[in-house]
């Protein structure tokens, strides 16, 4: 994810569904994974796009993920493992 703590995720999906931005720390996170051209999965913005607005983040998100959360979880995760052929064969 890039967050700091697990209960940073809440904070920061809601940041990015307010400014369109996401926190100084996802950021970071961000940044260093493509200087050394790493792949991050930023679970931030899966869950903010899911949601879509500040007010339908805690389907997804409260204090923890809810099964609604770990389901876009897995599932972007799993995309981002094959996008970034990250699978063994």
């Amino acid at each position: 994810f890039p967050t700091r703590r697990p209960s940073d995720l809440w904070g920061d999906a809601k940041g990015y569904l307010k400014s369109g931005r996401f926190s100084s720390g996802v950021q970071k996170i961000l940044a260093y994974g493509k200087v050394r051209e790493i792949p991050i999965f930023n679970g931030v913005a899966a869950i903010a796009e899911a949601a879509g607005t500040v007010d339908r983040l805690p389907d997804y998100y409260v204090g923890h993920l809810s099964a609604k959360g770990n389901k876009v979880i897995a599932d972007s995760m799993f995309s981002f493992i094959k996008e970034n052929a990250l699978l063994n064969h």
